[in-house]
């Protein structure tokens, strides 16, 4: 396929503030080995007020690259609602999506699209954390490596087509986010989540297969994260036994035996049987904890010093109550059972 045959893409963004990581987004864009005018970038600006809108109206300046940046105008200010004003702007036979705490390798689109063949509605890249930043005991970043995913937007391509039959970002996650977060003086406990995986499982329900791209790799920046937001952070949990009962074939895609977020909620479930059974039975159960502890310690913080794990090691398993807890009233709120 030469140059001038190659399908049209625009990649959208989300942005706000984050300037500095902006930046270095627009500069990797600048660097792709995809044909400069067989592709555009479109951003919508969530309110930024870091100095990020006015360099953003300075940069569609630049011939470089096509950059075009919008305003999201309306009340609701998640990233599914610019997401899907983006589209209504968008001219491209793909859409790339991508996050504005992530930068992209320089074949990143040229990768993407051509994972694209006959039947393929959605291309999963490959993201991982940036080697470069610098790690904290509490953080925050992504890690995807397979299409057996939940399609998150930090690094995925769509036919253009496929997304309009889907109808965009559901409004039903939308909606459900406003209500919760409008309410005056009253803590959101359930934070915007679910729409990714939502629209990647509704394009499947077309008729449309996905496929992984590891050579469409993304950086995750890592964010350091105060305590709070780290144990709050599961709160957005609250709304996935809704979208396991919206698309039940997640059940045996994503879920471990089923019913399990993950096989270390799983374990963490394992130890809270153990637990209540060592408190009625007999304390020989404690035993059961230790398949949690074993893979927590596995699972992250190498780079820490023996009293940090132990410390990290802790602050996990509140962060693991948490998620046990939120996923139990998710449960019983939608009939829809995930532990």
């Amino acid at each position: 396929m030469s140059e001038r045959e190659l399908p049209f893409v625009s990649v959208v963004v989300p942005v706000f503030n984050r300037k500095q990581w902006v930046q270095e987004l627009i500069e990797s864009l600048r660097r792709q080995t995809y044909p400069a005018d067989r592709f555009e970038v479109i951003l919508v600006d969530n309110g930024s007020t870091d100095g990020l809108w006015e360099w953003l109206q300075e940069s569609t300046r630049d011939p470089s690259l096509r950059l075009r940046c919008f305003r999201n105008e309306l009340p609701d200010k998640f990233p599914a609602v610019s997401r899907n004003v983006a589209l209504g702007h968008a001219r491209g036979e793909i859409i790339a999506f991508i996050d504005s705490d992530c930068w992209s390798v320089p074949g990143w689109l040229r990768e993407g699209v051509a994972a694209f063949q006959d039947g393929i509605g959605v291309v999963v890249g490959k993201t991982i954390p940036d080697p470069a930043d610098p790690h904290t005991v509490l953080f925050q970043t992504r890690t995807v490596l397979s299409d057996k995913c939940n399609f998150d937007t930090c690094n995925i391509f769509y036919r253009r087509e496929a997304i309009d039959k889907a109808g965009g970002f559901g409004q039903d996650f939308i909606t459900f986010c406003s209500k919760r977060t409008r309410q005056p003086g009253r803590l959101a406990l359930e934070l915007p989540y679910g729409e990714d995986i939502d629209l990647g499982y509704r394009v499947k329900r077309l008729g449309y297969r996905s496929t992984f791209a590891k050579e469409a790799l993304v950086m995750h920046h890592i964010k350091p994260q105060t305590a709070w937001a780290w144990l709050t952070e599961p709160w957005g949990a609250s709304t996935y036994p809704y979208i396991v009962k919206k698309h039940p074939e997640i059940r045996k895609e994503l879920l471990w035996c089923r019913y399990f977020l993950s096989p270390v909620t799983g374990l963490f479930d394992v130890l809270l049987l153990g637990c209540c059974l060592a408190w009625l039975v007999h304390p020989g159960f404690l035993l059961l904890a230790l398949p949690y502890l074993v893979a927590k310690v596995r699972q992250g913080g190498r780079h820490l010093s023996l009293a940090m794990r132990g410390v990290r090691l802790v602050a996990a398993t509140c962060r693991a109550l948490i998620i046990f807890a939120v996923l139990l009233y998710g449960s019983i709120r939608y009939r829809s059972l995930v532990i």
